[in-house]
């Protein structure tokens, strides 16, 4: 037998078969396919309601270019929502507000399948890592968390740009990262989970889909 097969017989006998379960956020995990409302919320609690009211004005424009691009709507709500804001008021909001939103928004079959379906959890999203990070490790129990990366100065504050090298988290990206993941661990998803209206990516590295 050798070390993998020994290592599998092993966990059996423990009791402990170990199974990976990867899904997207928004729109899979929560109810809502669009990410505005939090960004409105983050604007609000961390800004001020003239920051929110720029972001409420900008929503068509957004919308229209959302036919055009994945990734530039992404940006100007990130920039809009946060730019200049200081990172530890960010991240109060993330911690104190979202969860009480997410919570509500969380659509409970998909849900039931997450916390059921896998002894290691991920997620994959392409909003904000510092608006979802604590929420999804704290109340959805995730081990590893796959979305967009914001630039903070060295004095911690939010530049309202992503970070220059990886950029917003669009369709390949996800892929590309799930894929770097698991070659490391030399594994493979067992389970992605994903709204049947939008087949993302990163579902070709999964066993079960």
């Amino acid at each position: 037998m050798g070390e993998e097969a020994m290592a599998q017989h092993e966990g059996r006998n423990n009791g402990i078969v170990k199974r990976v379960i990867i899904s997207h956020l928004d729109g899979t995990l929560l109810r809502s396919t669009s990410f505005f409302p939090y960004y409105m919320l983050m604007s609000l609690e961390a800004g001020s309601p003239l920051r929110s009211l720029v972001l409420l004005l900008l929503f068509p424009l957004m919308w229209l270019l959302s036919f055009v691009s994945e990734t530039l709507p992404i940006r100007i709500q990130i920039f809009v929502s946060i730019a200049g804001l200081k990172q530890a008021e960010v991240i109060a909001v993330s911690k104190a507000v979202l969860p009480k939103f997410f919570l509500e928004d969380l659509a409970p079959g998909p849900y039931r399948a997450f916390l059921h379906g896998g002894t290691d959890k991920y997620v994959v999203t392409s909003h904000p890592r510092i608006f979802v990070e604590h929420f999804v490790r704290h109340h959805l129990s995730v081990k590893r968390v796959f979305a967009t990366d914001v630039e903070v100065t060295r004095d911690g504050f939010c530049t309202g740009r992503v970070n220059a090298k990886s950029g917003v988290l669009d369709e390949s990206g996800k892929l590309m990262l799930v894929k770097q993941a698991f070659q490391e661990t030399r594994g493979q998803p067992s389970i992605g989970l994903c709204n049947s209206a939008h087949k993302h990516t990163f579902l070709s590295c999964c066993q079960v889909k």
